[in-house]
């Protein structure tokens, strides 16, 4: 086995060790941002979202699991994002989850809003609604689910009626083929992960066969 390979088995080993929670965040609004440059543009706003719990030891990850970042929107008054955010940690260990708004700003970006709030008491269900103020009247809505269970289950993937071929390689390695076949289907999608995939999303699965 080549040392590469061995790193990696054995951060992947380290990972699934893990007691994991989560938290996935979502951005219903963001409203009452200041003006740039004497009042004559939108900010170019992002937001950091950090949960206050720990972080396990000795993985490498490339980046913090405790932490995510919603990417900068050029020149906005009334920003929106189509996504959802996701901090993971040691089962247990959070309290708060930290908020930042800061404009986007060549030389030194700029705070507008910075809170922290509890996390969410129930597991696996929505909070909603989640009203949080700064300065000036900033205003921050967002929504939160504390969860323990992958984002996708097994039981997910078999309720969608999905097939898998493994290939052995070699002696220590393997391959997973996971498809969908219908009579009706003319044409194929074909997702191949690379060195530093983390999650497979099958749930999209929906939007090519509907």
């Amino acid at each position: 086995m080549s040392d590469l390979r061995e790193f990696l088995f054995n951060e992947q080993a380290k990972v699934t060790d893990v007691d994991w929670e989560y938290i996935i965040v979502g951005i219903q609004s963001l409203e009452n941002l200041p003006k740039e440059f004497l009042g004559s543009n939108n900010p170019d706003p992002f937001v950091d979202v950090e949960v206050v719990a720990e972080e396990p030891n000795g993985i490498a990850f490339d980046h913090p699991t405790t932490t995510f970042r919603f990417p900068t929107r050029k020149n906005q008054e009334h920003p929106t994002w189509y996504r959802l955010g996701m901090v993971a940690y040691v089962k247990g260990t959070a309290k708060l989850i930290k908020f930042t708004v800061k404009d986007d700003n060549l030389l030194k970006d700029k705070t507008l809003l910075e809170a922290k709030v509890t996390v969410p008491e129930r597991i696996g269900t929505w909070k909603n609604d989640i009203l949080i103020k700064g300065e000036n009247n900033v205003t921050l809505v967002v929504r939160m689910k504390r969860d323990v269970e992958p984002v996708e289950s097994s039981a997910d993937l078999e309720s969608m009626g999905l097939s898998e071929k493994l290939f052995t390689l070699s002696s220590d390695q393997k391959a997973s083929l996971v498809y969908k076949q219908d009579s009706g289907f003319r044409q194929a999608v074909m997702y191949f992960p690379g060195y530093r995939d983390s999650f497979r999303h099958p749930h999209v699965l929906e939007m090519f066969t509907s």
